[in-house]
């Protein structure tokens, strides 16, 4: 699992700083498992956000949006 940034971790016109959720699907579990926490991070430096409104994280199926 891992967040990679939108618009190169910069905040877009909204001024969000934007990254999607992704999963490395060749790696399979087995068995597989349909409801599991995944757990990813990013270290975003103190700069950028300074730039920024919040953090948005899109998902295949949900997003998440954390504003200050």
């Amino acid at each position: 699992v891992s967040l990679r940034p939108l618009n190169n971790g910069f905040p877009d016109a909204e001024g969000y700083i934007s990254y999607e959720l992704r999963y490395d699907i060749t790696q399979e579990l087995n068995p597989p498992r349909r409801n599991q926490v995944l757990t990813a991070a990013r270290f975003v430096s103190n700069a950028k956000l300074a730039e920024a409104v919040g953090i948005r994280v899109y998902g295949a199926d949900n997003n998440r949006t954390i504003s200050r």
